[in-house]
């Protein structure tokens, strides 16, 4: 913005309405399900996403994320990976979809949309974004 190359507007069309910053601090910041069958991707992120003040669960495969979401734990987003055995992330997707009690949480895709290895910045930039767009209240770094 400050350079000239796009305008706040199209910032907030592409990330979401900037919140205010007192919002949503300490134990209730933001509940992630993180969803990788990889472990090194899993403890990555986790710790990207804890160091910026997320509450992180995590899920081993589609199977166990599945069970999670089942239990009534209440989570504002879902980072899932595509490319996992057993239950593959396109069906976790497609499940989520299609249960009411599920159908509206956000999900940002680690495979196509997030690359592996994660890069730090954008990967939070990314979980930031979903959330706002969601109404989750999430405040910005």
């Amino acid at each position: 913005v400050r350079a000239g190359s796009t305008t706040l507007a199209e910032l907030e069309r592409s990330l979401g309405k900037m919140p205010d910053r007192s919002t949503r601090r300490g134990p209730t910041e933001p509940h992630i399900l993180l969803v990788d069958d990889d472990a090194v991707n899993r403890t990555l992120a986790k710790a990207l996403l804890t160091k910026h003040g997320f509450r992180v669960s995590e899920a081993e495969d589609g199977a166990v994320a599945l069970e999670r979401l089942g239990n009534s734990e209440d989570y504002d987003l879902m980072v899932l990976d595509l490319d996992m055995p057993k239950v593959g992330g396109s069906e976790v997707l497609g499940r989520v979809r299609s249960t009411l009690a599920t159908a509206a949480l956000p999900v940002v895709v680690l495979t196509g949309y997030i690359r592996k290895p994660i890069d730090s910045p954008r990967f939070v930039a990314r979980i930031r974004a979903a959330l706002r767009r969601a109404g989750a209240g999430v405040a910005a770094d």
